[in-house]
């Protein structure tokens, strides 16, 4: 496999992660953003941020050689071939697909757990609600809540069927047998 062949993985791996993140994190933040002030100009950079997500998906995933002539990633190594015995592209699908799951895991576990907490204490009454409704937008906290709900099952699937889902991904050969690096 040569240098620029890892740099398109990592770039498409980057693109796969892009595309499971994003819409539950950055856009439902814009979208709840919008709807507590609608306006024009809320509505402009809503379709800014989509247009900018959007962009970046593609060129991680569809043109990932130019990001990488751009930033010139190729270069500055000793040899061009970078060896990795006994790993072929369906490995590295899978293990991509398993540590993007592990991140999406780790990343909105803790926040699930906090949103789940706020909301036991005021169902219980141990806290006063006006206090936490104050600290904690209800509509804003729910539209987080249940996107992290969202997160944390995506997160269990990519790590549980790792295999179903690269056996979707891996494009089928004339041979059905994974490329080897």
């Amino acid at each position: 496999m040569t240098k620029k062949d890892l740099f398109r993985i990592i770039m498409k791996l980057l693109g796969l992660y892009f595309i499971v993140y994003i819409p539950f994190s950055i856009l439902p933040s814009n979208i709840t953003f919008v709807l507590m002030a609608p306006d024009t100009i809320g509505i402009i950079w809503l379709i800014v941020v989509a247009i900018i997500v959007l962009l970046i998906i593609i060129y991680f995933l569809f043109k990932p050689d130019i990001l990488i002539k751009l930033f010139k990633l190729d270069q500055g190594f000793d040899e061009d071939r970078i060896d990795l015995p006994n790993f072929n592209s369906e490995k590295v699908l899978k293990l991509a697909i398993m540590i993007i799951g592990s991140i999406l895991i780790i990343h909105h576990l803790p926040e699930f757990m906090t949103r789940s907490l706020v909301a036991t204490k005021v169902l219980i009454g141990g806290e006063n609600p006006d206090y936490i409704l104050m600290k904690y937008n209800s509509q804003k906290d729910s539209i987080y809540w249940i996107t992290n709900i969202v997160n944390l099952v995506i997160g269990f699937f990519m790590l549980t069927k790792y295999n179903l889902i690269s056996r979707l991904l891996m494009p089928k050969n004339k041979k059905d047998k994974p490329k080897e690096f």
